[in-house]
């Protein structure tokens, strides 16, 4: 989850509109500071509360930087994080200083702790102004902060491991405005990303495919000058299934852009659609395999790479128990043959006689992926078999 460093005390907020540039300079009356006792039974302002009270002192008259250098000051401590009335008054020097994209999700994180808080409508008005009137700093911002979540994720180093030895994919996206006409024609884009789970589906049969989970590991947003709502993006690290047929390529998929926490849901960003093609990329790490089911042999291909449908023979093998790169594939079977007619299978190359290397299929359904991750339980994927270990949050579907 995207957290905004959230910084607080127990004073009363500032108000979001003020009726004058007089009342912005009039220096507010002092609130209460929080305090500590001394061994001598004194007492004396705690060094956090100090900032927030010079901070407080510098927005009420109108010393928007220095309210927002001493606000930022404070952040990491836990204390004032879910205190919704600093929360709103960072998002104020923000505003006034000009930091859209800060004051977004200021007043964001405002709301989410305080859904009932009497100025709620106001400070919602003020979201729809945002993005009306600032949307490419509100991108930058929102960019910056979605790398970030994902940097601080990749922290867990076992997280980072199995990501980077999952096989790479191409994220070739299209966003597309409901409404637009089928055959506009649409710029893709395209993004990296891993397949990090796989499960056969319709095995041994001509519509055999890999439901596949996919995770973008840069955000998938939509770039500037398109016209996109600045929150159009899927976030890093947020999988989404495929289905991988014919030579690793999918499906179309088409997703909406999900609501990232300390962002507002943007009506204009709802009516926005990713239209996804993802393929495996040969220049990363490959798709390693190893027996997935027992009892199912491998066929000799008799046909070359760069053919259509596949040519198998007579010869049968078992499937190798180590774990080997795909070759190529899936592909179909000709249509005349005997054995697996039209059915798309995985090819790989094994040592054979002399130590030449011979080529051979079989279903998808026949192998297991090797590097992938451990296991899906319900809404997550996590990296070890069991649901202790490290872990990403799945798109709803």
């Amino acid at each position: 989850m995207i957290r905004f460093r959230l910084l607080a005390a127990g004073f009363a907020c500032a108000t979001l509109f003020e009726a004058s540039a007089e009342a912005q300079r009039k220096k507010p009356a002092p609130a209460p500071a929080a305090t500590t006792a001394s061994a001598a039974g004194a007492t004396k302002e705690a060094p956090a509360d100090e900032i927030y009270r010079l901070g407080r002192e510098a927005l009420g008259r109108g010393s928007f930087e220095t309210a927002l250098r001493l606000f930022r000051a404070l952040s990491g401590e836990a204390r004032w994080e879910t205190d919704p009335r600093f929360v709103f008054n960072r998002a104020q020097a923000a505003r006034y200083v000009g930091e859209a994209g800060e004051a977004l999700h200021g007043y964001t994180r405002y709301l989410e702790l305080d859904s009932k808080a009497a100025d709620a409508a106001t400070v919602r008005e003020e979201l729809a102004r945002l993005l009306k009137t600032a949307p490419e700093p509100i991108r930058k911002y929102f960019a910056t902060a979605l790398r970030d979540d994902w940097e601080k994720a990749l922290r867990d180093t076992e997280l980072e491991r199995a990501l980077r030895e999952a096989p790479a994919v191409k994220i070739k996206v299209a966003f597309r405005r409901d409404g637009a006409p089928p055959g506009e024609p649409l710029t893709v884009y395209l993004f990296a990303g891993r397949a990090v789970f796989f499960t056969a589906k319709n095995d041994e049969t001509e519509n055999a495919v890999w439901e596949t989970w996919i995770v973008p590991t840069l955000p998938v947003l939509a770039p500037e000058g398109m016209g996109a709502p600045p929150l159009l993006a899927l976030p890093a690290g947020r999988p989404f299934v495929v289905e991988l047929g014919v030579n690793l390529v999918s499906k179309p998929v088409v997703l909406r852009a999900p609501p990232v926490p300390g962002f507002p849901v943007d009506p204009e960003t709802e009516a926005w659609k990713l239209e996804i093609v993802v393929e495996l990329d040969r220049l990363g790490p490959p798709v390693f395999v190893a027996l997935g089911r027992a009892g199912v042999s491998l066929a000799d291909v008799r046909s070359a790479p760069t053919e259509p449908f596949l040519t198998i023979g007579k010869k049968k093998r078992d499937v190798p128990s180590v774990a080997t790169p795909i070759s190529f594939g899936p592909r179909p079977v000709k249509a005349d043959s005997k054995l697996w007619s039209k059915v798309p299978l995985l090819v790989v190359d094994l040592p054979g006689k002399d130590a030449e290397v011979e080529r051979w299929a079989g279903p998808l359904g026949a192998f297991d992926v090797v590097n992938r991750f451990g296991r899906v339980d319900g809404s997550r994927l996590y990296v070890r078999s069991t649901p202790d270990g490290p872990s990403l949050q799945a798109l709803p579907r």
